[in-house]
Protein backbone atom coordinates (compact mmCIF):
# COMPACT_ATOMS: atom_id res chain seq x y z
CA UNK A 1 0.00 0.00 0.00
CA UNK A 2 1.38 3.31 -0.78
CA UNK A 3 1.07 6.08 0.53
CA UNK A 4 0.17 9.73 -1.28
CA UNK A 5 -0.59 12.47 1.08
CA UNK A 6 1.86 15.53 -0.43
CA UNK A 7 1.32 17.10 2.59
CA UNK A 8 0.72 17.30 6.19
CA UNK A 9 -2.44 18.86 7.73
CA UNK A 10 -2.73 22.81 6.12
CA UNK A 11 -4.85 25.35 7.02
CA UNK A 12 -6.15 26.52 3.39
CA UNK A 13 -9.10 29.16 2.54
CA UNK A 14 -12.39 27.86 1.17
CA UNK A 15 -12.31 29.90 -1.83
CA UNK A 16 -9.02 27.85 -2.81
CA UNK A 17 -11.13 24.22 -2.88
CA UNK A 18 -14.10 22.90 -4.88
CA UNK A 19 -16.80 20.82 -4.82
CA UNK A 20 -15.44 18.02 -7.29
CA UNK A 21 -17.70 18.78 -10.33
CA UNK A 22 -18.33 15.38 -10.50
CA UNK A 23 -19.13 13.73 -7.29
CA UNK A 24 -22.30 12.05 -7.31
CA UNK A 25 -22.98 11.48 -3.62
CA UNK A 26 -25.81 13.84 -2.21
CA UNK A 27 -24.81 14.77 1.23
CA UNK A 28 -27.50 15.68 4.41
CA UNK A 29 -26.36 19.15 4.85
CA UNK A 30 -28.46 19.63 7.38
CA UNK A 31 -27.41 16.56 9.68
CA UNK A 32 -23.77 17.64 8.73
CA UNK A 33 -24.27 21.28 10.19
CA UNK A 34 -26.03 20.25 13.20
CA UNK A 35 -22.79 18.00 13.73
CA UNK A 36 -20.00 20.98 12.93
CA UNK A 37 -22.11 23.04 15.62
CA UNK A 38 -22.18 20.38 18.24
CA UNK A 39 -19.04 18.68 17.79
CA UNK A 40 -16.82 21.21 15.80
CA UNK A 41 -14.93 20.20 12.75
CA UNK A 42 -12.86 17.46 12.83
CA UNK A 43 -10.44 15.74 10.44
CA UNK A 44 -9.51 17.04 7.30
CA UNK A 45 -10.85 17.58 3.41
CA UNK A 46 -8.66 15.42 0.85
CA UNK A 47 -7.89 17.74 -1.85
CA UNK A 48 -6.26 17.38 -5.37
CA UNK A 49 -3.20 19.17 -5.40
CA UNK A 50 -3.68 20.37 -9.05
CA UNK A 51 -7.47 21.03 -9.59
CA UNK A 52 -8.42 22.31 -6.07
CA UNK A 53 -11.19 19.52 -6.40
CA UNK A 54 -12.74 18.01 -2.96
CA UNK A 55 -11.69 14.28 -3.46
CA UNK A 56 -13.59 13.84 0.73
CA UNK A 57 -14.90 15.84 2.40
CA UNK A 58 -17.32 18.04 -0.68
CA UNK A 59 -20.53 18.24 1.97
CA UNK A 60 -18.58 18.50 5.36
CA UNK A 61 -16.94 21.69 2.53
CA UNK A 62 -20.45 23.28 1.79
CA UNK A 63 -21.62 22.80 5.08
CA UNK A 64 -18.75 24.64 6.54
CA UNK A 65 -19.20 27.61 4.03
CA UNK A 66 -23.17 27.64 4.63
CA UNK A 67 -21.59 28.40 8.66
CA UNK A 68 -19.58 31.50 7.19
CA UNK A 69 -16.36 29.13 7.68
CA UNK A 70 -13.51 31.24 5.93
CA UNK A 71 -10.73 28.32 6.38
CA UNK A 72 -10.60 24.76 6.49
CA UNK A 73 -7.85 21.89 7.32
CA UNK A 74 -6.52 20.50 4.14
CA UNK A 75 -4.59 17.12 3.06
CA UNK A 76 -3.56 17.83 -0.41
CA UNK A 77 -2.57 14.54 -2.89
CA UNK A 78 -1.11 15.05 -5.79
CA UNK A 79 -2.83 12.32 -8.80
CA UNK A 80 -3.99 12.50 -11.92
CA UNK A 81 -7.65 12.94 -13.43
CA UNK A 82 -8.30 9.21 -12.92
CA UNK A 83 -6.73 8.45 -9.52
CA UNK A 84 -8.80 11.75 -8.37
CA UNK A 85 -12.16 9.98 -9.63
CA UNK A 86 -11.16 6.36 -8.00
CA UNK A 87 -10.54 8.45 -4.67
CA UNK A 88 -13.64 10.00 -4.94
CA UNK A 89 -15.69 6.93 -5.73
CA UNK A 90 -14.03 4.74 -3.20
CA UNK A 91 -14.58 7.67 -0.20
CA UNK A 92 -18.67 7.40 -0.94
CA UNK A 93 -18.73 3.61 -1.70
CA UNK A 94 -16.93 1.68 1.18
CA UNK A 95 -18.82 3.44 3.49
CA UNK A 96 -21.69 2.83 1.89
CA UNK A 97 -20.43 -1.02 2.01
CA UNK A 98 -20.02 -0.86 6.38
CA UNK A 99 -22.83 -2.24 8.32
CA UNK A 100 -23.27 -1.93 11.96
CA UNK A 101 -23.70 -4.22 14.58
CA UNK A 102 -27.10 -2.57 15.79
CA UNK A 103 -26.77 -3.53 19.40
CA UNK A 104 -23.61 -2.31 19.94
CA UNK A 105 -24.64 0.91 17.99
CA UNK A 106 -27.82 1.07 20.27
CA UNK A 107 -25.81 0.66 23.30
CA UNK A 108 -23.55 3.66 22.27
CA UNK A 109 -26.12 5.72 21.72
CA UNK A 110 -27.73 5.19 25.04
CA UNK A 111 -24.56 6.19 26.49
CA UNK A 112 -24.66 9.66 25.40
CA UNK A 113 -25.98 12.31 27.39
CA UNK A 114 -27.90 13.29 24.18
CA UNK A 115 -28.18 12.58 20.66
CA UNK A 116 -27.69 16.37 19.62
CA UNK A 117 -25.06 15.61 16.58
CA UNK A 118 -24.73 12.36 15.85
CA UNK A 119 -27.24 12.23 13.47
CA UNK A 120 -29.57 9.68 15.12
CA UNK A 121 -32.84 10.60 16.70
CA UNK A 122 -34.63 9.65 19.62
CA UNK A 123 -37.00 7.84 17.07
CA UNK A 124 -34.37 6.64 15.40
CA UNK A 125 -32.76 4.97 18.20
CA UNK A 126 -36.41 3.48 19.81
CA UNK A 127 -36.60 1.62 15.99
CA UNK A 128 -33.17 -0.07 17.11
CA UNK A 129 -34.27 -1.22 20.59
CA UNK A 130 -37.65 -2.57 18.65
CA UNK A 131 -39.69 0.36 20.88
CA UNK A 132 -42.69 1.14 19.22
CA UNK A 133 -42.37 5.21 19.08
CA UNK A 134 -46.47 6.45 19.67
CA UNK A 135 -44.44 10.11 19.88
CA UNK A 136 -46.50 12.07 16.63
CA UNK A 137 -44.10 14.62 16.30
CA UNK A 138 -43.86 14.10 12.79
CA UNK A 139 -46.76 16.63 12.42
CA UNK A 140 -43.31 19.19 12.74
CA UNK A 141 -41.97 17.84 9.87
CA UNK A 142 -44.73 19.30 7.39
CA UNK A 143 -44.75 23.20 9.02
CA UNK A 144 -45.01 25.27 5.98
CA UNK A 145 -42.10 26.68 4.43
CA UNK A 146 -42.09 28.68 1.40
CA UNK A 147 -38.86 28.55 -0.57
CA UNK A 148 -37.43 29.25 -4.18
CA UNK A 149 -35.36 26.54 -5.94
CA UNK A 150 -33.11 27.69 -8.89
CA UNK A 151 -31.34 25.08 -10.84
CA UNK A 152 -27.72 25.50 -11.09
CA UNK A 153 -25.19 24.90 -14.09
CA UNK A 154 -22.67 23.14 -11.59
CA UNK A 155 -21.73 23.13 -7.92
CA UNK A 156 -19.42 26.32 -8.09
CA UNK A 157 -22.22 28.23 -9.55
CA UNK A 158 -24.07 27.46 -6.75
CA UNK A 159 -21.64 28.05 -4.20
CA UNK A 160 -21.40 31.68 -6.12
CA UNK A 161 -25.22 32.17 -6.36
CA UNK A 162 -25.36 31.26 -2.32
CA UNK A 163 -22.66 33.53 -1.22
CA UNK A 164 -24.23 36.26 -3.74
CA UNK A 165 -27.62 35.89 -1.83
CA UNK A 166 -26.77 35.52 1.63
CA UNK A 167 -24.44 38.62 1.16
CA UNK A 168 -27.75 39.90 0.39
CA UNK A 169 -29.01 39.01 3.19
CA UNK A 170 -31.18 35.70 2.28
CA UNK A 171 -31.18 32.76 4.56
CA UNK A 172 -30.17 30.20 2.21
CA UNK A 173 -29.15 26.36 2.28
CA UNK A 174 -27.05 24.60 -0.01
CA UNK A 175 -28.85 21.96 -1.64
CA UNK A 176 -28.29 18.70 -4.05
CA UNK A 177 -30.97 16.94 -5.94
Amino acid sequence: MKIINDSEIETVSVEDLKVHPNNPRKGNLKALSESLEVNGFYGAIIAQKSTGYILAGNHRYMASREKGVTELPVIWVDVDENQAKKILLADNRTSDLAIYDEEELADLLQSLDNLEGVGYSEKDLNMLLGIEDNNDDDHELFEAEFRIVVTCKDEQNQVELFEKLKGEGYECQLLML
